[in-house]
């Protein structure tokens, strides 16, 4: 039985990244979703320095642009020369400057011996999670998972994520947008994304097609009702990724 535990919050900020103290999470009130330029390095702990690990949900800044944008550029099937990963860079707050969703799954493999698990299998319940947490807060399960170093400590980053996720779900920051919105968002954006991408266009079509239901979810608990609109006026890739900026 645990007899004591340490709470740590994992906060993406300029104080986090340079390891000093006093820092702040954002306040409960302040829900109103502004734009990162990109996931900063965030404090990871590990399972010898905490029992229980808490990440701090108002990190979550993304519309449903930003979490479907964050699921391609960070999949490894896609090449890196594909015109898409910079059409989506600044959309998907750059989650491409974290690591890959194999890149994670390559990590858990070799820290739990499960040679045999299948890295495809694992890679699309990454870009799930992606979906569902947004690129701020995955970063920090992100950062969290690869400084683990033993089962234990990313069995607690794995709680943390459980955890997040369902705050997440409690306290949804979108505009209430119905299904059929949403699944009209999702179709222009596959159609758009998959014309974009040149020889990749099939890849990027499966990755999509994986994470249908999560998207078109998220865009119904998170997605704003400007962003969509103006996604679905765009003609091309590279006009909706500016109708992230505006969500």
């Amino acid at each position: 039985m645990r007899t004591s535990s340490l709470t740590i919050t994992l906060t993406v900020s300029l104080c986090a990244a340079l390891a000093c103290g006093g820092d702040k999470a954002a306040p409960a009130g302040d829900s109103a979703p502004k734009k990162a330029d990109a996931p900063a390095a965030v404090a990871a702990p590990t399972a010898d320095a905490a029992d229980e690990l808490h990440i701090d949900i108002t990190l979550d800044k993304s519309g449903v642009i930003a979490r479907a944008a964050s699921t391609l550029e960070t999949s490894e099937k896609l090449s890196s020369e594909d015109p898409l990963r910079s059409h989506l860079a600044d959309a998907s707050h750059h989650a491409e400057r974290g690591p890959t969703n194999e890149a994670i799954c390559r990590h858990i493999i070799e820290i739990e011996g499960h040679k045999d698990d299948s890295l495809e299998d694992c890679a699309k319940l990454i870009a799930h999670h992606r979906v569902v947490l947004g690129p701020e807060v995955f970063g920090a399960v992100a950062t969290c998972t690869m400084a683990a170093s033993t089962a234990k400590a990313l069995s607690a980053c794995d709680a943390a994520e459980k955890e997040a996720e369902a705050l997440l779900h409690e306290k949804t920051h979108g505009d209430g947008l119905d299904t059929p919105t949403c699944e009209g968002f999702f179709e222009h954006f596959k159609a758009l994304a998959v014309a974009d991408a040149g020889a990749d266009g099939e890849v990027v079509g499966s990755i999509l097609g994986d994470l249908r239901g999560d998207l078109i979810a998220e865009c119904m608990a998170q997605g704003k009702k400007t962003e969509v609109e103006c996604a679905m006026a765009a003609k091309d890739m590279v006009a909706l990724a500016l109708c992230e900026a505006g969500a």
